[in-house]
């Protein structure tokens, strides 16, 4: 039996971070972030805290959702 862990599901947006937020707020099929983080002007880091999710599968998402909404493919949390 594996045991599944609570991942940190994130986003990073290196442009436009207000637009970001402003299009997974117009999104019905996403949750609000648990987090936002400002680390420097113009770029933000969006966090979903998640359980009950694979690594893989947090992976899969983060880069559907990145390109989706224009953010770092490259960025993973895991």
């Amino acid at each position: 039996v594996g045991r599944q862990s609570a991942y940190f599901q994130r986003l990073d947006a290196d442009k436009d971070g207000d637009g970001v937020l402003q299009a997974i707020g117009a999104r019905r099929d996403l949750p609000l972030p648990s987090y936002v983080i400002r680390s420097s002007p113009g770029r933000l880091h969006v966090l979903w805290q998640v359980t009950g999710f694979t690594k893989e599968t947090t992976e899969a998402l983060q880069k559907q959702l990145a390109g989706e909404l224009g953010t770092d493919k490259a960025a993973t949390s895991c």
